[in-house]
């Protein structure tokens, strides 16, 4: 155990700890299925069906919704930590963990283990695991006595995890052995984070709307608007209208030069701008935005900011770790061809199971931060906010902020859209149309060709291949456009619903207060009616939202989800992630490969992460979170604060100057800064 980490002070659980452990059983036993790890994970008792947990259910507390959030909640928990078995062609049981001999990733896993070529682990390119708990069961240590023994807190279950279970994302390997290298996030609060993301890139669309509305009454004069949501500046956008002229955005021309797509942030506004958010009429100059992609999207998961939805990335992580792929992707296609996922035997993750996962991560319990009871650690906090003397401003609060305000507090598991189609149809197992591979394309679930399933950089049929340039190493499969994502179709749909309706006071020119706004453009997606059970069809519900409060009553939740946070007085929900959710130049020390080898792309075709771009990582939970930074380099807090790198090596980052002014304190005052990060805690269940 790292030295930092006995500095925390002491506290004694020997007298409580025969009762919670005790309690934790107890607890677990009710929240997840107890089951030997030789029986399937998705069972008929435990099952979510979409249409079923849809219909009759605006939000998911309501009394008549068919199955309980309690009940949702807990089989996801399930679905999230019992190990995924293969299917068995001759009995027909197994889940569909894993490829086939000739799956996808078949030539590297030969490669890996030559000696077994039924080898059903890659791990330097995915299938890696059998479980999402393997990669995410660290909670961190608490003291078991007064001397200050340590003990791993329990349970681990949505925790981080130590680098044997860094995850290798190499669409080239064996050429070169690795490309990107991430160690696991723990995934506390990500419904918390998810709402915060959401509502700040619709204050970012309405400020894009309010600068078109300004430009029209100036033709032909470029318009600047300062782009703002929760305090924090993501730079500046400036639009020209110009009449009956098609749609145009300018970004950094030289980096988008032909040949050089690896380094072209934003290849897909060049190649259709109303694909990201352009508007006919208008020539938006994009070149000085700081910190968000091209489409003004705040993505808030993986450290690079790659993903803006939870469902998202867990329906490609199920497929990128376990070969687990669910119908939203594949629909009855047996791509990975291990036998299963045809219409005959059934997907290998349905909707609603994708739904339940999705929920359960979503609303695991947000990390707290400890009272500050040390001189050291009430100094530590003055000093990471710049309120010592003397210190270069806001410290390491010019990008780890403070509390952010959430206005909205629910948090929306979207219904899947076909991600090949870019008018995003909703995905309905009923309607084939829908789906995201027609059964012309794959016969009898049997694809005709390689190019029918996802192409995504994650797999390589042989080897040699390169890399997919739709979404240039990603660790998902990207949808076509930014107009499919859930929070833009959202916002435009409520947008043309308000002005429809005349409900939006002074149109954006002049928009109500951001609260108010807020809960009217972040409003779900709903159905019109409800029908009864007898009569019900997929078709009836299947694209409306799955709405989750982020505050329940205690009685709908486990202890697991448990404690959430306080709920002020107006309404709002101050979340301490201690992040702006910005992406920030982190220098050549932390720098992803450089080119020729490919940039991290996002959840949208063409638009990528730079490859010294990290997202500004949350810091609520640090302490029980390490190793540290992106590939867990970082054994210790203090190495993780240094790696961001400091003016004088030269490391390019942004937070040199806060790194400078940080090596000049005495070790004293940078301990200081230790004791207080130690102090943001990853909670242990409870009411």
């Amino acid at each position: 155990m790292p030295a930092h980490r006995r500095n925390h002070r002491a506290i004694n659980l020997r007298p409580l700890c025969s009762f919670v452990s005790a309690l934790v059983l107890v607890a677990l036993a009710g929240t997840f299925t107890l089951v030997f790890a030789q029986n399937p994970v998705f069972r008929p008792e435990i099952d979510i069906v979409q249409p079923k947990l849809l219909n009759g259910c605006p939000v998911a507390t309501d009394p008549g919704c068919f199955y309980k959030l309690i009940d949702v909640l807990a089989s996801g928990g399930d679905f999230w930590t019992t190990p995924f078995l293969p299917y068995d062609v001759k009995t027909g049981k197994g889940d569909g963990y894993g490829e086939g001999p000739n799956g996808p990733r078949s030539a590297q896993r030969h490669y890996f283990n030559p000696r077994d070529k039924n080898y059903p682990y890659l791990r330097l390119n995915g299938l890696d695991s059998q479980s999402c708990f393997e990669c995410h069961n660290s909670t961190g240590s608490a003291t078991v006595d007064a001397r200050g023994a340590l003990m791993r807190k329990s349970p681990g279950v949505a925790g981080s995890a130590g680098s044997n279970s860094n995850a290798f994302i190499n669409p080239l390997y064996p050429n070169p052995q690795t490309l990107f290298i991430r160690n696991p996030p723990t995934v506390f609060g990500s419904g918390y984070t998810q709402a915060v993301a959401e509502e700040m890139s619709i204050s970012l669309f309405l400020l894009r709307d309010k600068a078109r509305v300004a430009a029209q009454k100036q033709p032909g004069k470029p318009y600047q608007q300062t782009l703002t949501a929760k305090g924090v500046n993501f730079g500046t956008f400036t639009t020209t209208y110009i009449a009956n002229s098609k749609a145009k955005v300018v970004i950094n021309v030289p980096a988008c030069a032909p040949g050089n797509d690896a380094q072209c942030y934003c290849k897909a506004g060049i190649d259709n701008p109303l694909y990201i958010g352009g508007q006919n009429n208008y020539t938006d100059d994009l070149t000085k935005l700081d910190g968000v992609s091209c489409d003004l999207v705040v993505r808030p998961f993986q450290w690079k900011g790659v993903a803006s939805s939870l469902r998202h990335f867990v329906r490609d992580a199920l497929d990128f770790h376990f070969s687990m792929q669910a119908f939203e992707k594949v629909a009855f296609c047996d791509c990975d061809l291990d036998g299963k996922g045809s219409q005959a035997t059934g997907p290998e993750v349905t909707i609603g199971q994708v739904t339940a996962m999705t929920s359960f991560v979503s609303m695991t319990r947000p990390p707290v931060q400890e009272t500050l009871s040390t001189g050291s650690e009430k100094l530590g906090e003055k000093i990471f906010f710049g309120q010592q003397p003397g210190l270069y401003q806001n410290m390491c609060a010019n990008c780890h902020l403070g509390p952010l305000k959430l206005q909205t507090q629910y948090v929306l598991i979207e219904a899947p859209t076909n991600p090949n189609d870019p008018r995003a149809p909703t995905i309905n197992p009923d309607i084939p149309s829908t789906w995201p591979i027609s059964a012309q394309s794959c016969p009898n679930g049997v694809p005709a060709n390689a190019s029918v399933c996802p192409s995504e950089s994650s797999y390589s049929a042989q080897l040699g291949a390169v890399a997919s340039k739709k979404n240039h190493g990603s660790l998902i499969t990207p949808l076509a456009s930014s107009l499919q994502l859930p929070i833009v179709r959202r916002y435009k749909a409520n947008l043309e619903e308000l002005h429809q309706g005349n409900l939006l006071q002074n149109s954006v020119a002049e928009p109500e207060d951001e609260g108010t706004l807020l809960k009217k453009l972040r409003a779900p997606f709903a159905t019109k009616r409800t029908v009864s059970a007898e009569a019900l069809t997929s078709a009836d519900v299947m694209g409306q939202d799955y709405v989750i409060p982020l505050n329940p009553p205690p009685s709908d939740v486990t202890d697991f989800q448990l404690p959430r946070l306080p709920v002020n007085a107006d309404g709002t929900v101050d979340v301490p992630l201690f992040s702006d959710l910005k992406r920030h130049n982190m220098g050549k020390f932390l720098t992803d490969p450089l080119p020729p080898l490919p940039a991290q792309g996002t959840d949208v075709t063409d638009i990528i992460n730079l490859p010294q771009q990290f997202l500004t990582r949350p810091l609520w939970g640090v302490a029980d979170t390490g190793p540290w930074l992106h590939d867990g380099r970082a054994t210790t807090l203090l190495l993780a604060i240094m790696e961001h790198g400091d003016t004088a090596s030269g490391s390019g980052s942004d937070a040199a100057p806060v790194i400078d002014a940080f090596e000049k304190l005495p070790a004293d005052q940078q301990q200081a800064v230790v004791d207080f990060l130690l102090t943001l805690r990853l909670p242990t269940p409870g009411k």
